[in-house]
């Protein structure tokens, strides 16, 4: 039918008129092997990868703006906090003192938290399951990188105080997730979790201390080999999606890693 379409003057003006069909493009082309439910079916199938990228855009756009407030205070409170506690103390021990008090959770952390509940809400009654659970998977991945990379990775170093606040954040979005979604995914839990892993591994590295934090040292900058590494990570932090790598870049923005 769109070989007949292409070369008969007559049906390729009724296609030209029709919006909805695909235009039958300039005779002297080659024809395409599709027929033209298959050429209107990709032609629509392109319509909804763009729709779904621009809602994956749009919520973390969202969602990464209302953070920017957050990160901002957050940043704002630890350097006042470190020039005071440097200013009053002639050996100031990081890890005490007014730093330690800092409450856990940022009352600005509260926007982007309801914004992106909002949002998985609205769209979980929205769409069908299969395309909300793909796009979960993207913004969630794509949020939990920003954080990861904004909050952890690319900043100047912080206590071990500090890490227990980015773990306690880091794990009200996947608590936010899970209470938004009321277990409507399949596989549960463990779907839920799974684009969060990276920022929960990180999260939960910053924030060990004692024994459990000199294990994780000793291990990713000794010579255990890599599956003795992975396992180490798997036993301690539950993870082992990041590289050792980055692991060794995460470690290094705590002021009590040496190496």
């Amino acid at each position: 039918m769109w070989r007949d379409i292409h070369h008969d003057p007559a049906l390729r003006s009724h296609a030209e008129a029709n919006s909805l069909l695909p235009s039958p493009g300039h005779e002297a082309l080659e024809v395409p092997n599709d027929t033209i439910f298959e050429a209107v079916i990709n032609r629509y199938s392109t319509i909804i990868i763009r729709a779904e990228n621009m809602v994956v855009q749009q919520v973390c756009i969202e969602v990464e703006t209302q953070l920017k407030a957050h990160f901002y205070t957050y940043d704002i409170f630890y350097i006042e906090c470190s020039s005071h506690i440097h200013t009053h103390t002639s050996s100031p021990d990081p890890n005490t003192s007014t730093v330690t008090e800092a409450p856990l959770i940022f009352q600005t952390l509260l926007a982007p938290l309801s914004l992106l509940s909002t949002y998985l809400s609205y769209l979980l009654s929205t769409l069908s399951q299969t395309t909300f659970t793909a796009l979960y998977r993207r913004v969630s991945a794509n949020l939990s990188e920003h954080i990861l990379h904004r909050q952890i990775l690319f900043r100047g170093t912080f206590n071990a105080a500090e890490g227990r606040t980015i773990l306690a954040e880091c794990e009200l979005f996947l608590e936010t997730c899970s209470a938004a979604l009321a277990g409507s995914l399949p596989g549960g839990k463990v779907r839920v979790e799974a684009p969060w892993g990276k920022l929960l591994q990180a999260g939960r590295l910053v924030a060990l201390e004692g024994d459990l934090w000199d294990e994780v040292l000793d291990s990713t900058f000794g010579t255990s080999d890599q599956e003795e590494w992975k396992e180490t990570m798997r036993t301690i932090t539950s993870y082992s999606d990041l590289s050792r790598e980055t692991v060794k870049n995460i470690l290094r923005r705590r002021n009590d890693c040496h190496t």
